[in-house]
């Protein structure tokens, strides 16, 4: 008899969808309503995007964790499910925005039609510089992450299932290698809108950003080995959750702030960008 698939659907983990998605527009909030407030949590609410990277590598671990994976197949429905949205957005923002504020660079005709095929395919991640990543559909770039990480995820996800520490490891060492790749050759800001900074680095190459994914992963198979199995009572269960709730934001409004504005160098951009995929890790499996 062929053992029952774990459910697709972890409805516990909907609520925290809504609540980070929320922290980015918060963050992006603070472009058009500026105020101390939003100043003030701007460090912690971009850590909205770290937590969906860390959440998309469980819930695909827990989707196709047990079952046999095509890598055409699985490529094409997240190309399907992403894509059309994708450039529905594009369309629409062409349609609305006059063409130069829409272009959001001073570009040329040539370096803004590059720009837009590199947004319109999802690559544009990959090219870590201002006048690729702030044009267009800007935000759009985490889009060109995820579809980096979807590219290699059956690969990842054999590894992953065999040897989940040493894939994780990899996955560590892959992305501190970009850090200090960065730190070795590229200032941390930069007023040159056509050279690659630490900063863009850091925060939007998918080899920089890729552990938060195998992370997610990581913490899936973790939760399916010894945190599903467990027989707590409802009462037990209600306040591991709360104490994974509450230390989350703890961490996030009271020492991810004063964190980020005290570091410097490549430590500043790794906490900006990523310095709470453990919390969220933990939050996560606990929910």
């Amino acid at each position: 008899m062929r053992a029952e698939l774990p459910p697709a659907d972890l409805p516990a983990l909907t609520s925290l969808r809504f609540f980070a998605a929320g922290m980015i527009f918060v963050f992006h909030l603070r472009e058009y309503q500026p105020s101390a407030w939003s100043a003030a949590i701007a460090p912690a609410m971009y850590h909205g995007v770290s937590f969906f990277f860390v959440l998309s590598g469980f819930v695909l671990t827990h989707v196709y964790a047990d079952r046999k994976l095509s890598w055409g197949r699985f490529y094409f429905a997240r190309l399907a499910r992403i894509a059309p949205l994708h450039l529905a957005t594009l369309a629409l923002l062409l349609a609305l925005i006059p063409l130069p504020h829409a272009v959001g660079q001073r570009l040329d005709f040539g370096g803004a039609a590059l720009a837009f095929a590199l947004k319109a395919t999802m690559l544009d991640a990959w090219v870590p510089i201002r006048d690729v990543l702030q044009t267009w559909n800007n935000v759009s770039w985490s889009i060109s992450a995820e579809m980096a990480f979807y590219a290699v995820f059956p690969w990842l996800l054999a590894r992953m299932t065999r040897r989940p520490l040493t894939t994780l490891s990899g996955a560590a060492a892959v992305s501190l290698a970009v850090y200090v790749v960065g730190a070795a050759f590229l200032p941390v800001f930069t007023t040159d809108a056509k050279a690659p900074s630490q900063f863009d680095l850091g925060s939007c190459f998918p080899l920089a950003r890729g552990f938060e994914f195998a992370l997610g992963m990581a913490t899936c198979l973790a939760w399916r080995r010894w945190v599903r199995p467990a027989e707590l009572s409802t009462a037990l269960w209600t306040a591991v959750e709360a104490v994974a709730i509450v230390g989350a934001l703890l961490w996030l409004f009271l020492c991810v702030p004063p964190l980020v504005r005290g570091a410097d160098g490549a430590l500043f951009v790794w906490l900006r960008a990523c310095g709470s995929c453990g919390v969220f890790a933990v939050l996560i499996a606990a929910l």
